[in-house]
């Protein structure tokens, strides 16, 4: 496993960011599976995730 140090600043924290999107979502797809009508899918947790990390990139490349 690679050190944080080993890696540049703005990737650690679009890892992080990232790392904190895909946490964030996963509880967010539990959340519907336990309301009445709603459903939990896979497929939306990991665009939501990947949309995550788009915006993330983007975010980090524009600073």
């Amino acid at each position: 496993m690679l050190a944080e140090h080993s890696l540049p600043q703005r990737q650690v924290l679009l890892l992080k960011g990232f790392g904190f999107c895909m946490l964030y979502d996963l509880s967010d797809e539990w959340h519907w599976s336990s309301v009445a009508g709603r459903h939990s899918y896979a497929l939306d947790w990991l665009v939501d995730s990947v949309g995550g990390l788009a915006g993330g990139t983007k975010y980090i490349k524009s600073s």
